[in-house]
């Protein structure tokens, strides 16, 4: 009897021991609200630009893939200098897809602030977010659009006191979130 217990004890140990290593990603997705929450985190701070506090609230790790100087004269406008950063995830969570990931920054030169860009899409095998649970996190600061060239609806969000940053989230017609994006900056000049 004694050794039917040791012996299932160690055929079950393994699994025991990858469910409870809660700190991997890969292995448990957020609840809606709970992702949404992190989502809100992000879109409520003040600097989009500090890519390892946003890497820790979305539970992704993030190096950099590109740095450079940037000159160019464009035909149609001023001509625009600074300094670009590329970040790419190295480790994301189950909830997000790892191909459309995107996150950049360009500092003008001269300028006190970064204009950032962070845009991904939503695992829907793993997690449905609907514009109901949008709403039980963000409440009535979120406004919908409809784009009349596709089959998608989306919603925008503005932190109060802040239009630095704006949120964006993207609906499939199942009613699933399926893209958030994320802007600081975008219209400055």
């Amino acid at each position: 009897m004694k050794t039917k217990l040791i012996f299932a004890a160690i055929s079950v140990a393994p699994l025991l021991l990858a469910c409870a290593n809660k700190g991997d990603n890969k292995f448990f997705a957020r609840t809606s609200r709970d992702y949404l929450v992190d989502i809100k985190r992000v879109s409520d701070s003040d600097d989009l630009s500090d890519f390892q506090r946003i890497g820790k609230i979305l539970r992704i790790d993030f190096s950099i893939e590109n740095e450079r100087t940037i000159s160019t004269t464009p035909a149609a406008g001023p001509k625009i200098d600074g300094w670009s950063v590329t970040i790419k995830p190295t480790q994301l969570p189950r909830e997000n897809i790892n191909q459309s990931f995107s996150y950049g920054l360009f500092r003008p030169t001269g300028r006190d602030f970064s204009r950032v860009q962070i845009s991904f899409l939503i695992n829907t095998d793993v997690i449905c977010i609907t514009p109901v649970d949008l709403m039980d996190v963000f409440g009535h600061s979120v406004n919908k659009y409809l784009n009349p060239h596709t089959t998608t609806s989306g919603y925008i969000y503005k932190k109060p006191n802040n239009s630095e940053i704006t949120t964006t989230f993207k609906f499939l017609k199942n009613g699933c979130l399926t893209g958030i994006g994320f802007s600081q900056n975008s219209n400055r000049n």
